[in-house]
């Protein structure tokens, strides 16, 4: 029979190993890896997971370059 201490450390870390070794779905992330970067001159540099891609604003519009892996 185990006393209480060592089925206490046993459950810890079996809970730790679930924990650390899980990977978070998206909607705890909010839904996407996406993210921007402003630069100077009224542009800036998109990122979408491993893409990203550089925009710029236009007098009327927004222009942007084909997304691109490094």
């Amino acid at each position: 029979m185990m006393n209480w201490p060592t089925a206490f450390v046993i459950a810890v870390a079996i809970c730790a190993v679930g924990f650390l070794y899980n990977k978070p779905s998206d909607a705890a992330l909010g839904g996407s890896d996406r993210g921007f970067i402003a630069l100077d001159g009224g542009g800036w540099l998109q990122f979408d997971g491993s893409k990203k891609r550089y925009c710029y604003r236009y007098n009327p519009g927004i222009d942007c370059d084909p997304w691109y892996h490094d």
